[in-house]
């Protein structure tokens, strides 16, 4: 559910929603990783990021491909 409001630019309502959640697993936290990422807030990408209690590959390529991105994107427009 998280991953569909952040595909929807939905970012606060997705936060919102990962910030109630009992239990945070994998998915959900890529979901919100990349939700940042796509927001500009590469800090708070990181910090979730190193507070995952349980990484992946995609958790790290979440992080790496969406941070390369944003910053293709800064410097080079969209």
């Amino acid at each position: 559910m998280v991953n569909g409001y952040v595909k929807n630019g939905e970012f606060g309502v997705a936060h919102k929603l990962f910030d109630g959640m009992p239990e945070r697993d994998v998915w959900s936290s890529n979901s919100m990783i990349i939700g940042h990422v796509v927001v500009g807030d590469l800090e708070a990408a990181n910090e979730l990021f190193e507070r995952m209690l349980e990484r992946d590959v995609v958790s790290w390529n979440c992080i790496m491909i969406n941070s390369l991105a944003k910053s293709w994107e800064c410097f080079y427009g969209s």
